[in-house]
């Protein structure tokens, strides 16, 4: 006979509110045996988009956030989580949001008549104790039936599809019309529950203990991680594009709107006096601007003759060493005790060189623009990218750690592998030498 452990003791309730005044997100958690509260978020959409040159999927991720962040700082009852949502409707490579106008359903509602776009669903869910934020987006493909002038004129008239994200519902008078879909039916109707119980998972907790009484959560033991969690009070939380994704790969990705960082290498020869006041006189002058910058280095024919220097040199053993700087990532932090070179979150505002940049001088007190780039290698997931800029630096330049760091150290590229990697550099480690450096 077959045994297992099982815990009598049930997981502890929570609550969550709702970051959104939507009657059909509402409706969905309620059926779910979800009792949610409401709390508008008061939150200018055109303010967060202004700034913000991305794809659906990252708009979406910063509106959800920007709602769900903003609850969690005001609220108006207590609770454990708040879950803050937005959708667009992506069709023929135009994001649409919501009409507003009856002018601008009717266009749009012609153009889908009978073709299909994509549903993309923004989710950010906050524990309000500890301010921490996990997000994620959910896809959804909507076909549509062939729309007569007749419908569209009957279906504006009932108001529904104006403040509705792609102008149609699901779960309405709309429903009817759509032949299909492919993917989280939920997630189009405005918050998909599949989403919320793993976002409730990545947290260690379980969907069933949103649920409301009568119905009790499942038998168990929360981790110690989880316990620390929800016994956490510091609310400092996650700020911008800071906070944890969940990928549509199955992992779990730290920056919302993507990640970047520059892993920097120099050729290291002993300095005499004059190399080092050389040095010095080139860092002070280091106030080209990095986006120029970055484009002016990245030629075809420079890269390689660099390259093709480095490789010989390396082969033939004589001149400088080539060493990477890199970071022991501080305990505290996300993989840390581990080795990675510089770089972060990249904020919604922000290009992936510019994000990348930010955070190399934070952590290293490097200016970017004594660096000459060679390339670019980005990690693509579609919901998630992480662009690893590789760039040359002057040798005699050393860096100051921040908090995030243990330590900083410039290490020659034969001995990086005797190090305890981060598992992700490790695994593109080899490749980045080969393309970039020798």
């Amino acid at each position: 006979m077959n045994t297992r452990n099982v815990s009598h003791t049930r997981l502890p309730h929570l609550t969550l509110t709702l970051a959104s005044k939507s009657p059909a997100r509402l409706a969905t958690l309620r059926n779910a045996g979800i009792h949610a509260n409401v709390q508008v978020s008061g939150v200018d959409e055109e303010e967060v988009l202004r700034n913000i040159q991305a794809t659906p999927t990252r708009q979406v991720m910063a509106l959800a956030s920007a709602k769900s962040r903003a609850v969690a700082r005001n609220l108006h009852t207590p609770t454990d989580f708040v879950i803050g949502c937005d959708s667009m409707f992506e069709f023929d490579g135009v994001v649409y949001g919501k009409p507003h106008s009856p002018e601008n359903a009717r266009e749009r509602l012609l153009a889908m008549s009978g073709k299909t776009g994509i549903l993309h669903t923004g989710h950010c869910l906050v524990h309000v104790g500890s301010g921490k934020s996990l997000a994620g987006v959910s896809h959804a493909r909507v076909t549509f039936a062939p729309f007569s002038a007749e419908f569209i004129d009957a279906y504006i008239a009932t108001g529904e599809p104006i403040e509705v994200a792609g102008s149609f519902t699901a779960d309405g008078l709309g429903g009817s019309f759509i032949d299909n879909i492919e993917g989280d039916y939920h997630g189009v109707v405005g918050i998909s529950l599949p989403l919320l119980r793993q976002l409730m998972e990545g947290f260690g907790l379980s969907l069933t203990q949103l649920w409301e009484p009568p119905f009790e959560p499942e038998y168990g033991t929360l981790s110690d991680e989880a316990a620390t969690l929800l016994a956490t009070k510091s609310k400092r939380g996650h700020r911008n594009a800071d906070g944890f994704m969940l990928c549509s790969c199955g992992h779990t990705h730290w920056g919302m709107n993507g990640a970047g960082g520059i892993l920097a290498f120099r050729e290291h020869f002993e300095l005499g006096e004059d190399k080092a006041h050389d040095v010095g006189k080139q860092r002070e002058r280091g106030s080209l601007n990095e986006q120029e910058h970055f484009a002016s280095h990245t030629t075809l024919d420079k890269a390689t003759t660099n390259h093709t220097e480095h490789r010989l040199n390396h082969e033939n053993h004589h001149g400088p060493e080539l060493q990477v700087l890199l970071q022991l990532r501080s305990l505290w932090s996300h993989s840390g005790g581990t080795w990675g070179f510089p770089g972060g979150a990249v904020n919604w505002s922000e290009t992936p060189w510019e994000g990348a940049s930010r955070e190399f001088e934070e952590e290293t007190s490097i200016s970017p623009s004594i660096l000459k780039p060679v390339g670019e290698y980005v990690l693509d997931h579609n919901d998630w990218q992480y662009s690893t800029f590789v760039a040359q630096c002057p040798d005699g330049v050393e860096a100051i750690k921040d908090k995030e760091s243990s330590e900083l150290r410039w290490v020659n590229i034969d001995d990086v592998e005797t190090l305890p990697l981060l598992p992700s550099f490790a695994t593109s480690w080899s490749m980045l030498k080969e393309k970039f450096i020798l």
